[in-house]
């Protein structure tokens, strides 16, 4: 049976909600929020993160299906949209996924597959 791939990341506390994580090829993200309503923070909020993750991994889940599918995308773009519990622990409760998809000569039941 083949291994199934694995990643691992460290994720070291900067102050305050603000943290960076490291993957083992050298690349890292700060991710910050705000510790009251009035504070400025300069990076992605974890929530924000996780969307921006989820809309990731699918995109290119669906750019390599389309592709495989033969269908010339030129535009593929996800909104995503999310809600959170308003106090901690945030738990996120729900999540939707627009996806927007142009291209030449689509068949619409290959996009809709």
């Amino acid at each position: 049976m083949a291994e199934w791939p694995s990643s691992t990341v460290e994720l070291n506390w900067e102050g305050g909600f603000k943290f960076t994580s490291a993957d083992a090829h050298g690349h890292s993200i700060t991710v910050d929020a705000p510790q009251s309503e009035d504070e400025n923070f300069d990076r992605f909020k974890p929530g924000e993160l996780l969307l921006t993750v989820l809309a990731d991994c699918a995109r290119i889940d669906v750019a390599n299906i389309l592709t495989r599918r033969r269908q010339q995308v030129t535009v593929l773009e996800i909104k995503v949209k999310g809600t959170q519990l308003p106090d901690p622990p945030w738990a996120c409760l729900e999540t939707e996924l627009e996806y927007i998809i142009r291209g030449k000569n689509l068949q619409e039941k290959q996009i809709e597959r």
